[in-house]
């Protein structure tokens, strides 16, 4: 999640172009951010970096382009799925239709069990498509 903070300064737009119907006034111009990953894993989260100073824009993409470096990580991550509850292989085997795309389960359309590759959590049944 990100925000940018701004502040407007006054334009000279002498520019006189009949064809342009709107006359610039004020340019924003960008003066700080706040930036943290959001994620519903805690071990993941990030407290808010903020920055407010020279080369935001700079220092914005620093940050941003770390950030990917650091999910590409995370999301590289292929946890095995952990063994299933007994109510959990119970909610699959009565599951009749793919909890994605609602459709029912066919020889064609079959049952998988999706799972969480960051934790290994079974989700739900779902088709293999």
């Amino acid at each position: 999640m990100a925000d940018f903070e701004s502040f407007l300064t006054p334009t000279d737009d002498d520019d006189h172009d009949d064809t342009r119907h709107t006359k610039i006034i004020n340019e924003h111009n960008v003066s700080g951010f706040c930036c943290h990953r959001v994620t519903q894993l805690d071990q993941y989260r990030t407290p808010p970096t903020v920055y407010s100073g020279k080369d935001v824009m700079s220092k914005f993409y620093e940050h941003v382009t770390k950030e990917s470096t650091e999910i590409g990580k995370i999301i590289a991550t292929n946890l095995s799925m952990q063994p299933l509850t007994p109510q959990q292989q119970s909610q699959y085997t009565n599951a009749t239709l793919c909890d994605n795309s609602k459709r029912p389960f066919t020889h064609r359309n079959w049952k998988v069990r999706h799972h969480d590759h960051l934790t290994g959590q079974f989700l739900f049944p779902c088709c293999n498509g």
